[in-house]
């Protein structure tokens, strides 16, 4: 019995987490993620500058987080080597995402969080 209970749960959840994700890439709550994955890191920071928040830049302009921000890439070397959406969150009308991305610096290889609101 609670083998069938436990099965059931996790086949709902698995549905349910594509159908929500599913969701998400429909409602466009993921393009501004997909614009910080793309551009993040990149001579064309200003397009990210474009879908991240005030909190997210700590209250600075958005031209000088762009190029703090691009200042402090460059001076470690970063590059973006794979990412990926670990999930969504939304409530009442904001949404927080979470992402993986491996990236290499002058440190080296390295797996780093992102929560995107």
């Amino acid at each position: 019995m609670h083998k069938i209970i436990l099965t059931t749960f996790t086949m709902l959840l698995i549905l349910t987490s594509s159908l929500y994700a599913d969701w998400a890439e429909e409602s466009g709550i993921l393009e501004p993620v997909k614009i910080f994955d793309r551009y993040y890191g990149t001579e064309q920071m200003s397009k990210v500058t474009q879908v991240v928040t005030d909190d997210f830049r700590k209250g600075k302009s958005k031209s000088d987080w762009t190029a703090n921000v691009s200042r402090q890439l460059r001076d470690i070397q970063y590059e973006r080597l794979d990412s990926e959406i670990k999930g969504q969150i939304v409530s009442e009308g904001m949404a927080t995402i979470l992402m993986m991305a491996t990236i290499r610096t002058v440190a080296g290889k390295v797996e780093q969080d992102f929560h995107l609101f």
